[in-house]
């Protein structure tokens, strides 16, 4: 007589089946499934602090974030060029 204690092979045969296909699908969406079609936060309005947005990476940052709305705020240790950095962020909409 068995007792309550045993486990069913069947059940945890299925539980090893769905961990793999979970486990499957799972790095097939993370991996496979385009960027762009995964859900993204909405930072539309939110304030933003970018150092080093006179150029590089850091301009790139402050030009994707006003295309999203966002509020920034840019620092650079070089002003003429955080101004012109800062002048792009206002002609897309931003708040600077």
């Amino acid at each position: 007589m068995p007792t309550t204690d045993s486990v069913n092979p069947f059940m945890a045969f299925l539980q090893i089946i769905w961990y793999i296909v979970s486990s499957f699908l799972q790095a097939f969406y993370w991996n496979l499934v385009p960027y762009s079609l995964k859900s993204k936060k909405n930072l539309h309005g939110k304030l933003i602090l970018i150092t080093g947005a006179g150029g590089g990476i850091g301009s790139e940052l402050a030009r994707k974030f006003a295309e999203m709305g966002c509020r920034l705020v840019l620092w650079d240790v070089v002003p003429a060029s955080n101004e012109r950095t800062a002048q792009m962020c206002r002609q897309l909409g931003a708040e600077v």
